[in-house]
C-alpha cells in the first residue's frame, strides 16, 4: 500500500511532527516523528528536542483523551519497519 503521508500530517514543530497512524485498529493512534535527519534514538536527543517532545506529548495525550476517552494510554518506541526515531 502506498501512502500520501503529507494526508496524514496532524501538526509540525520545530523539532517533531505529529502524524494520523494509517492503521486505526487502535482509534486516535497516532506517532510524533522526530524531524532531524539523523534522529535513531530516543536517549540521544537534545535536551531542546526532549523539551519540545514532552509539550507535544502532553497537548497529544490531553486531546486524545477528551476526544476518545481511553481507559489507557500506550506508548511505544519500535524502529523495526521505519528506522526513523517516532514514538
Amino acid at each position: 500500500m502506498n501512502l500520501d503521508y503529507d494526508n496524514l500530517l496532524i501538526q509540525e514543530y520545530k523539532h517533531w511532527a505529529i502524524f494520523l497512524h494509517s492503521n486505526q485498529q487502535y482509534l486516535g493512534r497516532t506517532y510524533v516523528l522526530a524531524r532531524r535527519e539523523n534522529a535513531f534514538d530516543f536517549m540521544e536527543l537534545t535536551l531542546e528536542e526532549a523539551q519540545e517532545f514532552f509539550l507535544i506529548g502532553k497537548v497529544l495525550k490531553n486531546s486524545l483523551e477528551y476526544l476518545f476517552h481511553p481507559d489507557l494510554m500506550n506508548y511505544a518506541s519500535l524502529g523495526n519497519t521505519f528506522r526513523h526515531l517516532h514514538i
